[in-house]
């Protein structure tokens, strides 16, 4: 799922002007590790770094689409920890102005992150300094919620973390992962609060946040916590610390820098 085109696009139909024409968009984020009575051998934590650079047309009398927008391929494009290089992001695939790296131990917290794309004797570049540490989120109030059949679900659940001043952004996801089954937590989940729409996108990165900030989010049973396959099962609910950066002045103003790392409740079902 590639939201970074879409925060990219979103910006732009908004019509404003551009100063510069170079937008990037930067995102550093690492996946929840599962709670070892869904996953009795959770897999390590992956982070997945991603780079969209794209050009438009200021010159455009009106705002500007997705067919007006050409992506910047061929670029250098790499991820700094504390100034120091940590990996090389790889357009993918050639041509789309996508760069991407995943991996795991590219994320530690507290530490900083700068994205670099070089494209001929221009660099630009996006960074989050204090990179945050995951949160430990809870499901009704407990980081592991068990129910004796899928029925006891209730109709909605509360997901709540504890911060220290002014929340960071809360992006949450919910997989389910039915008896014997795997977690993978690049797949899309059965809900998100990271939006899939240009107008949500724009408020997230560019105008009002609040909305991802609170302490709590509430969760339907539809479409969180679909019916399970195998029994027992449960679902792991993730929810990522992110903590939006700065970019670098020749970039559009609408270019923008994320990075953060997530963690995880569980939910337990023992029968269907």
């Amino acid at each position: 799922m590639r939201t970074l085109a879409a925060l990219s696009l979103a910006a732009l139909a908004a019509g404003c002007s551009l100063t510069n024409d170079t937008v990037l968009v930067a995102m550093l984020i690492e996946s929840p590790a599962a709670p070892a009575a869904i996953v009795p051998t959770p897999p390590p934590p992956v982070a997945v770094a991603q780079v969209f650079l794209g050009e438009v047309d200021t010159g455009l009398g009106s705002p500007p689409s997705q067919g007006s927008m050409t992506p910047i391929s061929g670029a250098t494009v790499k991820l700094l920890k504390d100034n120091v290089e940590v990996a090389t992001l790889v357009e993918t695939p050639p041509g789309s102005g996508y760069y991407e790296k995943t991996g795991t131990g590219l994320y530690q917290a507290g530490a900083s992150f700068r994205f670099t794309a070089q494209v001929g004797a221009d660099q630009y570049w996006g960074e989050v300094v204090g990179a945050p540490s995951a949160p430990s989120p809870t499901v009704n109030g407990n980081s592991l919620m068990a129910y004796g059949t899928y029925g006891a679900i209730p109709a909605s659940s509360t997901l709540a973390r504890t911060c220290t001043g002014l929340c960071d952004v809360g992006i949450y996801g919910v997989w389910p992962v039915s008896s014997g089954g795997a977690f993978d937590g690049g797949a899309n989940p059965s809900c998100t609060n990271l939006p899939q729409e240009a107008a949500g996108i724009l408020n997230l990165a560019f105008l009002d946040d609040t909305a991802w900030r609170t302490t709590s989010f509430t969760l339907g049973k539809s479409p969180c916590f679909p019916p399970l396959t195998g029994y027992p099962g449960g679902y792991v609910v993730g929810l990522a610390n992110l903590k939006k950066g700065t970019v670098s002045s020749n970039t559009s103003v609408f270019s923008v820098a994320f990075a953060g790392t997530s963690g995880a409740a569980g939910v337990t079902v023992a029968a269907p």
